[in-house]
């Protein structure tokens, strides 16, 4: 997972990795433990959290959802293709 920042504000445990959201091209930043979910690494506060509504996780702000086929952790190439690297802190390898 490349993530942004360890230490998420509003669960203190998280990590905030990219996100690659349902359309396959939209990304986002989202805690790995409370699902919290951000749209740009740019403002990482609790006042600038989206909502993902189950069960299809759908965020209405951005008109896509952060489940299905094409979601998932984004890559280094995926962030790197939507203008975020500057923002990278690390790449988390799978356990």
């Amino acid at each position: 997972m490349v993530y942004v920042k360890v230490g998420c504000p509003v669960c203190q445990t998280g990590v905030l990795g990219i996100r690659r959201c349902s359309d396959g091209r939209s990304l986002v930043v989202m805690c790995d433990e409370c699902e919290a979910i951000w749209e740009s690494p740019k403002d990482l506060g609790t006042g600038a959290v989206l909502e993902a509504e189950p069960p299809a996780f759908w965020i209405e702000q951005l008109g896509v959802a952060i489940a299905g086929d094409a979601a998932g952790w984004a890559s280094e190439a995926e962030v790197a293709t939507n203008g975020w690297s500057s923002f990278v802190q690390g790449v988390q390898q799978d356990a």
